[in-house]
């Protein structure tokens, strides 16, 4: 997709447009040495919240698991666009799973989220107290 729209018309498509676009998002997805996003995205998916409709607590844990592959990315590469894009969109998701589980549960997710989006760490704070 990203090949075939180099010569489109519109914005977004191509790697010196800007750093924060499409073509961008499509690379941070492909590149090899980019796996462990690939990896949370299936896990917290598939294994978590595909789970999470019937094994509550089996498809937390697997999305706790799914986090470590996304700290390891952001330690790697911490101003990656895609990582940017998982937090923004992923916040709320994120305090919505944790209101539910065990302290021990919710203090290694706040501990991880906080790593991987220190920008918005007080909010994962509310999780601990089991503020909405």
């Amino acid at each position: 997709i990203v090949m075939s729209s180099q010569n489109a018309m519109e914005a977004g498509w191509k790697a010196f447009d800007d750093n924060k676009n499409r073509y961008w998002l499509c690379e941070n997805m492909t590149n090899a040495a980019y796996k462990p996003l690939r990896q949370y995205a299936y896990e917290y998916h598939r294994l978590g919240i595909d789970m999470m409709s019937t094994k509550q607590e089996e498809g937390r844990a697997a999305i706790t698991k799914s986090l470590e592959y996304l700290q390891q990315m952001y330690s790697q590469r911490p101003n990656l666009l895609s990582i940017q894009v998982i937090n923004d969109t992923k916040r709320g998701e994120w305090k919505s799973i944790y209101t539910e589980g065990t302290q021990q549960e919710k203090t290694k997710a706040v501990n991880l989220l906080r790593e991987i989006d220190p920008a918005h760490a007080s909010e994962y704070e509310e999780i601990l107290t089991n503020r909405k």
